[in-house]
């Protein structure tokens, strides 16, 4: 089932993540609309939807941009990523878009001016919303390059040891139940972020101390590194601590989130040994 909540809320588009291959793209929607001559980056068109590959040495195509468009024109979406909780004919009104991302209780944490008049809505999970002349004219998810000046490769030298992702959740546990909730989730956050780098390291991925967490999500989930309400948990707390990181009002933790969350952390920790000694 796709949904325009779970686009907006972690970046899948149905099947469809970043990083999902490009074979595994067609094989899901078809034949395309249209297809770019460039071939890197190659460009998919399927309805109102367009799809953006790119290829990186000997690997396989994947997918690295996601942007839906609205208009008068709009055409329809294939039935794998068609919204089953918002229209896209005819153009929703920036009203209509306003009052669909309240009743779902998503808010933007970022509202940027744009030339004309336009407005870009920034939500936790890094998909961007454009608004002008009173009307919603598209919703985008991309990879972001990172640039670093002194790129992190060798993980012995700043990644935690086994022990001390552990000691995290212990810390978090600990933080939880004297009533520090806020400092509980961020502290498990941590070690999540941890595991997960480890995991995609020894999944030969790039997996840079830096790196940015959405891509490294979606990279994992796209290899099946974890099942979709894995994915489902992981993604809400990633938005509960990004709420945490940029003061906002945080309602209901989901404290339950915790135990899965360390279920997931123990679990990929088993799975993938250390390259550090344990001190």
């Amino acid at each position: 089932m796709t949904t325009l909540k779970t686009f907006i809320e972690t970046g899948a588009l149905g099947p469809l993540t970043l990083g999902t291959t490009l074979q595994r793209t067609t094989d899901l929607l078809g034949h395309t609309d249209r297809r770019s001559r460039k071939t890197n980056p190659l460009q998919l068109k399927y309805g109102a939807c367009e799809l953006v590959f790119i290829q990186k040495s000997n690997t396989p195509h994947r997918l690295r941009e996601i942007t839906i468009s609205f208009h008068q024109d709009t055409e329809a979406l294939p039935e794998a990523i068609k919204f089953n909780d918002f229209p896209i004919t005819p153009t929703p009104s920036d009203k209509d878009f306003i009052e669909y991302i309240k009743k779902i209780n998503c808010i933007t944490v970022s509202t940027t001016e744009l030339e004309e008049g336009a407005k870009s809505l920034r939500f936790a999970s890094g998909v961007n919303a454009i608004i002008a002349n009173h009307e919603l004219k598209s919703i985008r998810f991309a990879e972001k390059e990172v640039k670093h000046a002194k790129p992190v490769t060798d993980l012995t030298e700043r990644e935690p040891s086994d022990r001390e992702i552990t000691e995290m959740l212990k810390e978090a546990q600990k933080a939880i139940a004297a009533g520090a909730t806020r400092a509980g989730l961020l502290i498990s956050w941590a070690a999540l972020e941890a595991a997960l780098r480890r995991r995609s390291h020894f999944l030969g991925k790039d997996s840079r101390l830096g790196q940015q967490v959405v891509v490294l999500i979606h990279e994992l989930l796209a290899s099946g590194e974890f099942s979709p309400s894995e994915h489902k948990t992981i993604e809400h707390l990633r938005q509960i601590r990004s709420e945490i990181a940029h003061g906002l009002s945080i309602k209901n933790a989901p404290l339950d989130y915790f135990e899965a969350i360390s279920h997931l952390v123990y679990r990929l920790l088993s799975q993938t040994p250390s390259n550090r000694l344990e001190t």
